[in-house]
């Protein structure tokens, strides 16, 4: 759980982004969920989840992805199910 400032790089199997916490940085993870801000680019293998008080920008790959209500997403985004064929 990031609490404070991340900048850089983070690879990780679940990422919790707390309400209060900033991160900037590449990311790549299996689940994101987010109460506090981020921006940079994330390839996320399963799930995104914007949680009320969160703030998502930059370029995101995802499985699936969550916005709660009060949720801001401005993000260029891309879903896909990595189980599904890429012509399916």
């Amino acid at each position: 759980m990031i609490k404070g400032t991340l900048n850089g790089t983070l690879t990780a199997d679940d990422v919790v982004i707390a309400e209060g916490g900033s991160v900037s940085a590449a990311v790549s993870a299996k689940n994101i969920g987010i109460s506090g801000t981020y921006d940079g680019h994330a390839k996320i293998s399963g799930t995104l989840t914007i949680y009320p008080t969160g703030r998502v920008k930059g370029k995101i790959r995802c499985g699936s992805m969550v916005v709660e209500p009060g949720g801001i997403l401005d993000a260029e985004v891309s879903s896909s199910n990595p189980e599904e064929p890429a012509n399916g």
